[in-house]
């Protein structure tokens, strides 16, 4: 009789952490430069810089739900994508875009970026990269469940350069920003070129 053990995974989730080559110092001046040029022509509104509501604002007010089409912040979405395409193992591409700072006691909380509208929630990637770490700024945490019992906190010091990329359905949330200095990060969410249409079965009949 064979008395091995196999552990079978059930539940499949990584957090994938890497480093691009961009120009922090660039990106940084384009996005500061993008929320002024907003600002201008919002005669002199407050621009959210620090909000995670930059998203929203830019595509509200100017049109444009992605980073300034600049040439550091076209050349950080290339690097993203690239990153993302290999992580998934299929071609993917940029749905959203933003940057985010956050000053000195400030946090976001907790939140997924899933919807409703995927079919397969595990072919969508969220991904986030950080231009500016100042010691003592806020720490990136996961919290993974399962089965509605089983809770863990994952959490992440970012560095300046990294990249992480996560699936979309995952909560996620920051400590505050300790620092005097600001952090600031940018941030996507992805989906395939290609998506799955194969339809999910419907098991509510069963419930």
């Amino acid at each position: 009789m064979n008395e091995e053990i196999i552990s079978l995974p059930i539940c499949p989730i990584n957090i994938y952490k890497s480093f691009l080559d961009a120009n922090n110092t660039r990106l940084s001046e384009e996005i500061l430069s993008h929320a002024e040029r907003l600002k201008k022509e919002k005669h002199g509104k407050s621009f959210p810089t620090n909000k995670t509501t930059y998203i929203n604002y830019v595509k509200e007010n100017s049109g444009d739900d992605s980073l300034p089409e600049y040439e550091e912040c076209n050349k950080l979405k290339k690097l993203m994508t690239e990153k993302v395409s290999l992580v998934a193992g299929k071609k993917m591409k940029i749905d959203e875009c933003w940057s985010l700072t956050l000053n000195k006691g400030e946090s976001v909380g907790p939140h997924s970026h899933k919807s409703n509208t995927h079919m397969h929630p595990v072919d969508y990637y969220s991904a986030a990269y950080y231009i500016s770490v100042p010691a003592g700024s806020a720490k990136l945490i996961f919290n993974i469940s399962v089965c509605n019992t089983i809770e863990t906190l994952i959490p992440i010091t970012p560095e300046n350069g990294m990249f992480l990329v996560f699936n979309s359905f995952i909560q996620h949330y920051t400590d505050r920003n300790l620092s005097d200095e600001p952090r600031m990060v940018v941030s996507a969410n992805f989906s395939p070129v290609t998506p799955n249409i194969t339809p999910v079965p419907d098991w509510s009949a069963y419930n």
